[in-house]
């Protein structure tokens, strides 16, 4: 889904991840710049953010430039890693972005063990008159769980296997929307996405 980028960790590889399935992203540059800063000593060094991120219209949010590091690396280096983001947190100021700091706290979270989950389905071949008849039942019920949805759709439970990809595939193409901070399973709880607004979708250049 576009370009792929560059990381230098396994957890910036998790934090583009997480990008990658966020629909109010529209765009990922890592390493975008050079802040000056200057050290304890008085002279002056150089510091490398991991990513700037910019925003599609509709979210109304300022570009976001990220750091991403483990909280030991934080604990063990703070004192060097203080001016860099003092430095970091000023330049935004100027240019109105925000200055953002995430650890694996943040970023190791379920919703990242669901959107792995889900990457796995977004590709998967599915029959287009079989996903229109899922969103279709989705919409007539009230939020239905996986389990309802398919034992209304298929009371054989052995057609419900190509049923299941079908729903996975909807979600992970958000056609179907779900609450990706609870574990995915099939007491999952489904509606139908709203359509977008967008009278010319964005490209987006965020892909892992």
């Amino acid at each position: 889904m576009g370009r792929s980028v560059a990381f230098e960790s396994p957890l910036e590889r998790d934090f583009y991840v997480l990008l990658d399935f966020d629909e109010a992203v529209l765009s990922v540059e890592e390493q975008p710049l050079q802040v000056t800063f200057t050290r304890s000593d008085g002279s002056e060094g150089t510091y490398t953010p991991d990513a700037l991120v910019h925003f599609v219209p509709e979210a109304r949010r300022a570009p976001e430039l990220y750091e991403i590091k483990t909280r030991q690396d934080l604990r063990e280096h703070w004192s060097d890693l203080r001016p860099r983001f003092a430095a970091a947190i000023a330049l935004c100021r100027d240019r109105g972005w925000k200055f953002r700091i995430r650890t694996e706290l943040g970023i190791r979270t379920r919703h990242l063990a669901n959107v792995k989950f889900l990457r796995r389905w977004r590709f998967h071949p599915v029959n287009d008159i079989e996903a229109q008849r899922v969103l279709n039942q989705v919409r007539s019920c009230v939020d239905p769980s996986i389990n309802e949805l398919l034992s209304s759709l298929s009371p054989w439970p052995g057609g419900q296997g190509a049923l299941a990809a079908t729903i996975w595939h909807l979600v992970a193409t958000r056609r179907l929307k779900t609450d990706l901070s609870l574990p995915l399973g099939p007491d999952t709880r489904l509606r139908v996405a709203a359509p977008q607004l967008d009278a010319e979708p964005h490209e987006r250049e965020v892909a892992v």
